[in-house]
């Protein structure tokens, strides 16, 4: 029977509708016997007519032909479309969007329930909500985000105008479309991340021996937004390939392109020659140094300036491109003609190309290296090393540092200072100019720093 756009079956169990050419039908089982409430299920559903089984078409779940689909649909139906090849690869998946007045968009009754809009609408690129997907932002990477104060509502201690940094978690884009064939899942996802860096608007997350660069220009997304092509600005997810074992911990841009550092190889990502992107990337050896890849490289130029252990002693190496192909790397040792002169294990490093030279930390806190060269053409001219000493002194403080920057031509060092606790913790600089003198407050020379 059809009572206007219904259409009734002899079955409660199911509602029949009509609008147009388009037939909709939902089967329907109890919620809760108490208040009668019900939702949609799943069923089993054949069509035949007397026309070879061509002239009447169904919409549900299984494969169909993009062109075949209703324009009028149930909001929130997804199905899916059989893509050019017989592979399942370029199958994506479709959810029909009714067009409903704006004022009723948060009450879009989608999917499973009962008064699910019918009508006129679109159909659009999505995915089963069984395939969707998202990522724990909690155990993500956080961001440090600077802020200025407001009139109100700011933290304590913050007034208008006062700058404040706020560490937060960041909320990372979740799968939409296709499924874990066709859009698969990040590498880091139930892996430890091992490293992070940014480049050519991607962010880009190291875990094991694989690469995940976010979409160009979209540094919170991991996932396709559509698997019906592949597009140059989608998410990249590679694997460096050698014979040894490679955790990626660190990485680095050098001019246009981005080297990166495990414990005992480096890479480069490679784009043969275009414009990065999926189909493009890769990651190519291009040497096998042992590093302490904990520690961030440093570049300067064509250079990149890294640390390796040598027993109770660390050094320096120097990466830099050989000629020739773009790939193509050598290194030099820094420290060659001092292997006994940095104690201990490496914790940190600056470099400073204004006035050529690397600051070198250690776990021993109280030394810090400083390395200064000069080339003249592609030689070497110069490869000096000296260091300051942060000892107990005749005023009684503790020198221990924490860490070391250098920006433009003065090395900012934090150091824990006072000769017993509680300790002082201060932001301390050197000025790098020759001949200058960094004076302590004292009448001897014993606290004297020559820089030069």
């Amino acid at each position: 029977c059809l009572v206007g756009s219904e259409m009734c079956i002899r079955d409660s169990r199911y509602t029949v509708r009509l609008e147009g050419s388009s037939i909709a039908i939902m089967k329907w089982i109890p919620t809760s016997t108490a208040n009668g409430s019900y939702h949609g299920t799943a069923m089993s559903i054949k069509v035949v007519d007397g026309q070879g089984d061509n002239a009447v078409k169904v919409a549900y779940k299984t494969e169909v032909d993009f062109a075949s689909l209703p324009v009028y649909g149930l909001d929130g139906q997804v199905v899916k479309v059989q893509g050019v090849n017989e592979e399942a690869a370029d199958d994506y998946y479709v959810k029909f969007v009714a067009n409903i007045d704006s004022e009723s968009e948060s009450a879009r009754n989608e999917g499973t329930s009962y008064g699910q809009h019918f009508g006129k609408g679109i159909w659009k690129e999505s995915a089963p909500n069984k395939e969707k997907e998202t990522i724990d932002s909690s155990t993500m990477p956080h961001v440090l985000e600077s802020r200025i104060g407001e009139q109100s509502g700011n933290p304590a201690g913050i007034n208008e105008g006062d700058p404040y940094f706020v560490f937060k978690s960041f909320d990372f884009s979740s799968r939409e479309v296709g499924d874990s064939e066709t859009n698969k899942t990040p590498s880091f996802i139930g892996r430890k991340i091992s490293g992070l860096t940014y480049h050519r608007g991607r962010l880009g997350i190291m875990a094991n021996e694989s690469l995940a660069l976010s979409e160009a220009a979209g540094p919170a997304n991991f996932y396709r937004t559509t698997v019906n092509i592949l597009r140059d600005t989608d998410r990249i997810d590679i694997t460096a390939r050698s014979p040894k074992v490679s955790i990626l911990r660190s990485a680095v841009e050098m001019q246009e392109n981005l080297l990166l550092f495990s414990d005992q190889n480096q890479f480069i990502l490679t784009t043969g020659g275009g414009p990065l992107s999926p189909a493009s990337a890769g990651l190519d050896m291009v040497s096998n140094y042992e590093a302490t890849s904990y520690v961030a490289p440093q570049v300067t130029g064509f250079s990149a300036y890294f640390p390796f252990s040598r027993g109770s002693y660390s050094g320096i190496e120097r990466l830099y491109p050989a000629g020739g192909a773009a790939n193509l790397f050598k290194g030099e040792e820094a420290t060659a003609q001092v292997p006994n002169y940095i104690k201990g294990s490496v914790r940190s490093m600056a470099v400073s190309e204004m006035e050529k030279c690397l600051a070198v930390l250690t776990d021993d806190g109280q030394y810090l290296y400083i390395y200064k060269w000069e080339d003249v053409g592609e030689r070497r001219a110069q490869s000096a090393w000296f260091k300051h000493e942060f000892t107990p002194s005749s005023l009684g403080t503790r020198g221990n540092i924490l860490g070391v920057q250098i920006i433009d031509s003065a090395v900012y060092i934090l150091v824990v200072r006072n000769g017993s606790a509680p300790y002082k913790v201060c932001l301390e600089r050197i000025d790098l100019e020759d001949g200058a003198l960094d004076i302590a407050d004292t009448e001897t020379t014993d606290d004297v720093w020559y820089m030069t």
